[in-house]
């Protein structure tokens, strides 16, 4: 972990990107220790300036973890964070509600959510995304790394206010 580059990057990335997703995959963010990932904001956050649009990749083994990097980067300035799911836990949609909700209560940060069950080992139902964002104003996304049906099935159900669906 190389604190001191981070500036150089930040500056080369603002020159070819309108934001940046610090942290924002499935691999090193968890490389990194809690401490380390606040750093990491920080200096990115310090880095970029305060106009520069900024999500913090946020997902942990404990949610109080997840909670104290999603209030990190709201203290921090971040724009919005990425939820990713605990990974190698086997989940249940029960547990992966409780723990969106326990994370978008501690924060009025916007949420993306990450599904990304090869990673993860966990699938993020259609059906659990649907009754989060019709409970959970914050929820305002979701990056579908999963099965792109997913999509469709959550995209059919009228009540929804989703407004960034994002396959990879």
């Amino acid at each position: 972990f190389d604190l001191a580059s981070v500036p150089e990057l930040v500056q080369y990335y603002k020159q070819h990107a309108p934001a940046l997703l610090v942290c924002g995959t499935t691999g090193e963010q968890h490389c990194l220790s809690l401490q380390e990932r606040k750093e990491l904001y920080r200096s990115v956050r310090n880095s970029a300036g305060p106009d520069y649009i900024l999500y913090a990749g946020v997902a942990a083994f404990k949610t109080e973890d997840a909670v104290e990097l999603a209030q990190s980067a709201h203290r921090l300035g971040f724009n919005g964070i990425m939820l990713g799911f605990p990974p190698y836990r086997r989940i249940t949609q029960r547990e992966a509600e409780a723990y969106v909700r326990d994370v978008a209560v501690s924060t009025p940060l916007p949420i993306f959510l990450y599904n990304n069950p090869l990673r993860t080992g966990f699938v993020l139902e259609p059906e659990t995304v649907v009754r989060l964002i019709q409970t959970l104003p914050t929820v305002l996304g979701l990056k579908e790394a999963g099965d792109p049906e997913n999509i469709k099935k959550i995209g059919a159900d009228s009540k929804m206010s989703l407004k960034l669906f994002c396959l990879i």
